[in-house]
């Protein structure tokens, strides 16, 4: 394990090196409103993230869509982010009379922006979230339907519960 993550260190630093600066040209050229250097560690985080690099063919064509479709990806993040103009929702849902259409469609927005936040985990993360969270069953449940520990249950449940904090704090804001 420690000799796979030495070489894809080392994969990644040789990839860093060759294709940082076009890849910032690209994205400065092509998409002015980004920030071109924010796009390029996002791109390179997703690979340190997937690991086993060595196993890629990769060639400045990947490379170029790889950037294209993450900058794609902030676009429409930034897009969804500067549409929810509104408030969070301040109300005591216990309270009948708080019920409106109104609120009831402020309560169908929120809704799907946590669904679209949640849309852009990773399929895992998304997984365990969303089992835990709508079904009846435990953190050790999902793991042994899912055949994975509880610790990796535990980190998918923290990493999913820290985006939506972070989403939740940009809402407020």
């Amino acid at each position: 394990m420690d000799r796979e993550r030495a070489a894809d260190h080392e994969i990644l630093t040789t990839w860093n090196r060759q294709y940082r600066e076009p890849l910032e040209r690209y994205v400065e050229r092509n998409m002015p409103s980004l920030d071109a250097e924010d796009v390029v560690q996002d791109l390179f985080l997703k690979l340190t993230r997937r690991g086993r690099l060595s196993e890629l063919v990769v060639s400045d064509v990947y490379f170029y869509r790889a950037v294209h479709n993450t900058a794609l990806d902030r676009l429409r993040k930034d897009e969804r982010r500067q549409a929810r103009g509104h408030d969070v929702l301040d109300f005591d849902p216990l309270d009948e009379a708080a019920f409106t259409p109104d609120t009831e469609l402020m309560g169908k927005q929120a809704l799907g922006e946590v669904i679209d936040e949640l849309s852009l985990l990773p399929d895992r993360t998304r997984n365990v979230f969303l089992m835990y969270h709508t079904s009846a069953r435990s953190q050790k449940e999902v793991a042994s339907e899912l055949g994975i520990g509880l610790s990796t249950v535990e980190f998918h449940m923290t990493r999913a519960t820290r985006h939506l904090r972070q989403i939740s704090g940009e809402l407020a804001a």
